[in-house]
């Protein structure tokens, strides 16, 4: 077992590092017809592999939220899914708003059920694209992604100066690691500061900080 998680992080290592090096790679056509597509293929069982995952599914985002050094009123959740991270989001910051958007509709469906479900009342969620957010400029203090691609130049346009980024993964946690490197660079390009990157179960974290003095014109 321990030679096939070394294998594995052998072989995803230099992939994150190559797309973190070329974020351009997840505009491409292929991939956002593949994201347009996956989300409606797989959202009758999400929920159950997420509940199937246990602790580890959940290790990296519950962790991420435990070293916010704030706690923000106004969050956003890119590729909610089913609304995973904007629930967890809602019960560690119960006084926030949180918005939630995913591009699926069928998932935004089920999660708009769910919040009747569980009596919940500070989210909302609405059908959205994480490469063109309508949202107005610097209108949110922190943004959750979890197990998604990361837009940074959307990302720091939608942020205010000094907001907060969490970008959680549950599996590839060796392999983020590894590529600690390029992704500072990544967050820096776009007028980001690393704060955290740890891993978590399987999977790993990364909590970046927009820089006070730079706006969206990045």
């Amino acid at each position: 077992m321990r030679m096939v998680m070394t294998l594995k992080t052998w072989l995803l290592g230099p992939l994150v590092k190559y797309i973190v090096k070329h974020p351009q790679i997840m505009e491409s056509r292929l991939f956002l017809k593949t994201m347009a597509t996956f989300p409606a293929r797989i959202s009758k069982t999400y929920d159950q592999k997420i509940t199937a995952g246990g602790y580890e599914y959940e290790a990296a985002l519950e962790e991420g939220l435990k070293r916010l050094p704030t706690k923000p009123r106004q969050a956003l959740d890119l590729a909610t899914g089913t609304g995973f991270a904007a629930f967890k989001m809602a019960e560690t910051f119960p006084d926030a708003t949180i918005e939630a958007i995913d591009q699926a509709e069928n998932m935004i469906q089920l999660a708009r059920e769910k919040t009747q479900e569980k009596g919940v009342e500070n989210i909302y969620f609405r059908t959205g694209n994480a490469l063109a957010l309508d949202y107005t400029d610097e209108k949110f203090d922190l943004l959750v992604t979890s197990n998604a691609p990361v837009y940074l130049r959307e990302a720091a346009r939608i942020l205010k100066p000094g907001g907060y980024m969490l970008v959680t993964f549950s599996f590839l946690g060796a392999a983020i690691i590894k590529a600690r490197k390029e992704i500072v660079e990544f967050l820096e390009n776009h007028g980001f500061k690393l704060v955290k990157l740890e891993t978590a179960a399987k999977g790993a974290f990364v909590l970046g900080r927009k820089k006070e003095s730079d706006r969206h014109g990045l």
